[in-house]
């Protein structure tokens, strides 16, 4: 079986004569992420986090005076997360003589020729620029499309859709269960603390994605929801660098309405790292469509999105992705196998999420 299907390529079109020419599409970066959250490497399973609460000291500067004070104990209150790393791979096999077909198949013009090795080497592919500028930079971007779909998505119980959960009928579940991302996370932070919710559901819940669409668009309902959730969060949150992380539909949601009540422009920057900056009443806003991507991929169920209008207030540094490994994105191994006369490709690795305190992260859909 060919790693690479050709067929929606137009073969010997006289663009392209050698496969390094091919143009991949647009993929994730690790930076992007790390500018989201913070990434914790060379962790233990098992490990733990810990937080002092200095505001749960007894409170003290009491009224009093020099004499026969009363003395109260001094107890002190924190929080304990642990790491409890998902673990994954990527195993594939890739059969030189089914490479060059599916090419040959698709490209007349002898793309392949000095491409690949000659005589008993052949089939080896380790080495040749069709592994080093094809086959090993497509995996890593997959691979970096996978952190954001893990550390966010991820769900150890998830189900399809026609399974009462909310994960597109048909998606491959091993996709999603290798741990508990952010979103489940917040989860189970809401089932502790239902504050932590602004509630957006009004909008999410419509029946289709016109309907969804339709719902957010109504005049002062994304600035209401956006100001509801502000004045519902822990003030600290904004004082400590927090930023409003929401996925694309729901920024332009907001700048629209936001420019229909105040007859104003949200200002929109893309810095250099590849995250879209702006700004709302004085707080940063993160924009983030690897959000809108995997929920219209991994959670839809063909007639409305799981919650596309999506918000979380933090900060990065209250934010984790982990994994006991050296880099979050894995080394990929490609060997021969001399027997099978197969390449293979392996890589792992493990990831698993964290917030920090609870206390600081508001979420709203």
């Amino acid at each position: 079986m060919a790693f690479v299907n050709f067929n929606t390529l137009t073969g010997d079109n006289g663009a392209i004569r050698r496969l390094a020419e091919l143009l991949f599409t647009t993929a994730f970066k690790e930076s992007d992420l790390s500018a989201v959250v913070s990434i914790k490497t060379g962790q233990k399973n098992g490990g733990k986090m810990d937080w002092l609460n200095m505001l749960a000291a007894v409170p003290v500067a009491k009224k009093g005076g020099n004499c026969n004070p009363t003395y109260a104990s001094l107890t002190l209150t924190g929080a304990e997360k642990s790491w409890n790393f998902g673990e994954y791979n990527v195993p594939i096999e890739i059969c030189a003589d089914a490479f060059k077909a599916a090419v040959n198949d698709c490209f007349k013009n002898g793309i392949l020729q000095g491409e690949l090795n000659t005589g008993t080497r052949q089939p080896d592919i380790t080495g040749t620029r069709i592994a080093e500028e094809i086959i090993l930079p497509l995996v890593s971007n997959a691979l970096r499309e996978a952190m954001w779909r893990i550390g966010f998505f991820g769900d150890k119980a998830a189900d399809h859709v026609s399974g009462g959960g909310v994960i597109t009928n048909g998606t491959d579940l091993d996709l999603i269960q290798i741990c508990d991302g952010l979103f489940k996370k917040a989860a189970t932070i809401i089932t502790n603390d239902s504050n932590k919710l602004t509630d957006f559901s009004a909008v999410n819940g419509a029946a289709s994605y016109a309907a969804q669409k339709a719902a957010a668009a109504v005049s002062g309902v994304a600035t209401t929801f956006i100001e509801t959730l502000l004045q519902d969060a822990d003030s600290r949150i904004v004082a400590n660098g927090g930023k409003l992380k929401m996925t694309n539909l729901m920024f332009q949601a907001l700048r629209k309405d936001y420019n229909a009540q105040y007859h104003a422009t949200i200002p929109f920057e893309n810095v250099a790292r590849g995250v879209h900056i702006s700004e709302y009443d004085g707080v940063q806003i993160e924009v983030l469509p690897e959000w809108d991507y995997c929920i219209n991929k991994y959670e839809n169920d063909g007639t409305k999105w799981n919650n596309p209008y999506r918000v979380i207030l933090a900060s990065r540094e209250n934010m984790f992705i982990g994994t006991t490994d050296e880099n979050l994105v894995p080394d990929i191994e490609l060997s021969y196998d001399t027997r099978t006369r197969t390449n293979l490709l392996f890589a792992k690795s493990d990831i698993d999420t964290n917030y920090g305190e609870d206390d600081l992260v508001q979420f709203g859909w």
